[in-house]
């Protein structure tokens, strides 16, 4: 998902297609892609280290295509950076934001949950 160009509407132009509203609809964007449990459990996987195509998979259980076509949405997204190393393809969170958001979400949605969220039982 590269940004290609802002219009003078605060429209941007997407992978081809034209988003109004800039910056808000490019984060409504990258929210719907954390939608998805796999993407969000991937993302998760992946903070503070990076990993594998083949470890995400077996971690996940998962077959590595299904795991590769995640990825390649969250790449597209700029939620995950790869590298290849030989053969193997590595990711890792593009930012610390990225791990920012999936941890702020995480810990939200604990505290709807529990009396006492386990992220918060683990600091006593």
């Amino acid at each position: 998902m590269n940004v290609i160009e802002w219009g003078s509407l605060g429209q941007v132009l997407v992978a081809g297609l034209i988003v109004g509203g800039g910056i808000p609809a490019l984060f409504a964007l990258g929210l719907r892609l954390l939608a998805d449990r796999t993407r969000l459990a991937v993302l998760q996987m992946l903070t503070g280290t990076e990993m594998s195509v083949t470890a995400i998979a077996e971690a996940l259980d998962r077959p590595v295509p299904a795991v590769s076509q995640h990825l390649a949405k969250l790449r597209a997204g700029h939620l995950v950076t790869s590298r290849r190393e030989g053969t193997s393809v590595y990711y890792a969170q593009a930012t610390e934001h990225v791990g920012a958001l999936v941890t702020n979400g995480l810990h939200h949605t604990e505290h709807t949950l529990y009396p006492l969220p386990p992220h918060h039982a683990l600091e006593e």
